[in-house]
């Protein structure tokens, strides 16, 4: 059984490593999963693209039972809205009519977002706004842990 604290180590190197990957090297971070397997941590890369995102939730379901894995942290770049849940915008992408990255700039923020669970335990997400600088760099902010998580497309607590 994977513990907290090997899956705390697993989330420490990934953000050092994205730093390096965002900042230093001035790259996007691709998407990829950790999986912890009986017997291995995995790495695999994920292709999100508008169409395997809706395939995303019961394929990684899937590849989790198949693999008896008991925990996983995914890594991606997201957009954010930037503004209140009362909106007319926040509305809408809370309906589901519109998506975020579908916004203007001024109304959305892309973030780094770092997602771990333990199968049926816990679901936890740290997050980072990704800053962009005017001689055209990208810094990461704070990282900001939310314990417990909400149900969504890409989120898979229990398999």
């Amino acid at each position: 059984m994977t513990t907290k604290d090997e899956i705390d180590k697993v989330i420490e190197f990934i953000k050092l490593n994205a730093k390096e990957i965002i900042e230093e090297r001035g790259e996007e971070h691709f998407p990829i999963m950790f999986m912890f397997t009986p017997t291995e941590l995995k790495i695999i890369g994920i292709e999100l693209t508008d169409e395997t995102k809706e395939l995303y939730k019961p394929g990684i379901t899937a590849l989790l039972r198949h693999s008896d894995a008991d925990a996983y942290i995914t890594i991606n770049e997201a957009w954010q809205h930037s503004t209140n849940g009362d909106t007319e915008t926040s509305k809408r992408i809370m309906s589901g009519q519109t998506r975020v990255s579908e916004l203007p700039l001024d109304d959305r923020q892309e973030i780094l977002i770092i997602m771990a669970v333990k199968n049926n335990e816990f679901a936890e997400m740290h997050s980072s706004i990704i800053v962009h600088t005017d001689d055209d760099r990208r810094l990461l902010c704070e990282w900001e842990k939310m314990d417990g998580v909400g149900d969504g497309r890409m989120i898979i607590k229990e398999w």
